[in-house]
């Protein structure tokens, strides 16, 4: 397969989705590369990507909630809602329920062992197996307004990360006494509220709103912010899909939620926007907000709000 920056168009072409479908999608997510999964109200689905243009349907189980708010780790898909859900993926045709737990106002977090971390309100705390909240370290926040602003939390060894749309990017590592202290903050206005780590624990990327940020944070004291890649008017889904030091971001455009999409070239310095392929089709994408999406062969999967699967082939 080419360069994803030396393909220049993807074309619409037939997906063939096995029954139920993916229409009225909340959230979805690549798993090893040949798993899609899709939330959807009160159940999650599990598709096969491996020979596109087929999507078999794998597995279903359903669930006590649903939220857009999940997140891959550990072979488990966590769902953060009320009940907090843990599903173990270890079996991809029977995943099965592996931990809930009942609690509210949750933006998503990270769990390391035994331990759940969060941003709740202004407090960084931790959850663990049975239930029990500890107070890590209090959140500085412009105003107490902004504590209802959903955060993301991710652990590295002894640093957590905390990043909010009017937070910014706060940094704290665990001292010799197991308390956690703040070692750096960068208020940035309203940045993306997803962590992807690109080198755990050096380099993330942000990826929102119409940018993708990335932040190098070797030095916890002094995080670099390289200057960001902006796809105007465009709002992009918090998922990329990656081929070699390139990756593929895409969302929303304009009124009628057309679908955009741009590669992004990373380099040890810097990272470059390098190429806004064309996406052709006929299908209306009105509310059809981008919920993820993946590069295989020479196909481009994209899933939908509304209408569930989209594929893309690559032109020549």
């Amino acid at each position: 397969m080419k360069k994803l920056s030396e393909i220049e168009a993807w074309n619409e072409t037939e997906a063939l989705v096995d029954d139920p479908g993916m229409d009225d999608c909340i959230a979805a997510l690549v798993y090893q590369e040949n798993v899609l999964i899709t939330m959807h109200f009160q159940e999650v689905r599990i598709w096969s990507i491996e020979d596109l243009p087929q999507v078999k349907l794998i597995s279903v189980l359903k669930l006590p909630t649903s939220s857009s708010n999940i997140k891959l780790q550990h072979n488990s898909l966590y769902v953060y809602a009320s009940p907090l859900l843990v599903i173990d993926l270890s079996e991809i045709t029977q995943p099965v329920i592996s931990f809930e737990q009942k609690i509210e106002n949750l933006g998503t977090g990270y769990r390391d062992d035994d331990l759940f971390y969060f941003a709740i309100e202004n407090d960084l705390v931790s959850l663990d197996a049975n239930g029990k909240f500890e107070t890590l370290a209090s959140v500085e926040s412009y105003d107490q307004f902004f504590k209802s602003y959903p955060k993301d939390v991710s652990k590295v060894d002894q640093t957590l990360v905390v990043v909010g749309r009017h937070l910014g990017v706060h940094i704290y590592t665990q001292t010799d006494s197991l308390t956690w202290k703040l070692q750096s903050t960068h208020k940035v206005g309203y940045p993306p509220t997803t962590i992807h780590w690109e080198k755990p624990g050096e380099r993330m990327l942000l990826i929102g709103n119409s940018e993708v940020i990335r932040y190098d944070i070797t030095n916890r004291k002094k995080p670099k912010r390289h200057k960001a890649c902006k796809l105007n008017k465009t709002e992009l889904c918090g998922h990329y899909t990656q081929k070699d030091n390139e990756i593929l971001v895409a969302g929303n455009k304009g009124a009628k939620d057309k679908f955009a999409a741009g590669v992004i070239e990373l380099t040890q310095n810097e990272i470059r926007l390098v190429q806004q392929p064309k996406l052709t089709y006929k299908v209306k994408t009105n509310r059809d907000t981008i919920k993820t999406l993946c590069v295989k062969d020479d196909f481009l999967l994209i899933v939908g709000r509304e209408s569930g699967c989209f594929l893309f082939k690559a032109g020549e």
